[in-house]
């Protein structure tokens, strides 16, 4: 699914919060004309980035619509995959494949 296929730009331009995974990369794919256009928000609209967000920098209201766009940056992917084998090992779940 494109980055921007998921929801129409009404749905995040209308958040109390917007945050991103890369505000960067956010930002450069924007630039680049294909994604994010037609009232996605722009740099101004932009809380910040999960990084962000997950340090304490910027904190993102409690009530109203809050949007996110995550674009896939590998590192969240990572972070991920160690919460569900930590959770699993504390678990006793799973088993171990040898490759």
């Amino acid at each position: 699914m494109d980055y921007d296929s998921a929801f129409d730009a009404e749905v995040m331009s209308k958040a109390e919060a917007f945050v991103c995974d890369d505000k960067n990369q956010y930002l450069w794919t924007q630039e680049q004309g294909a994604y994010f256009q037609k009232g996605y928000p722009g740099e101004e609209d932009i809380l910040g980035d999960m990084g962000d967000l997950c340090a304490g920098r910027v904190s993102s209201p409690r009530k109203g619509r809050r949007g996110a766009v995550l674009m896939g940056i590998a590192s969240h992917d990572v972070l991920a995959a160690d919460l569900i084998y930590r959770r699993a090992v504390e678990k006793g779940a799973g088993r171990v494949v040898q490759i």
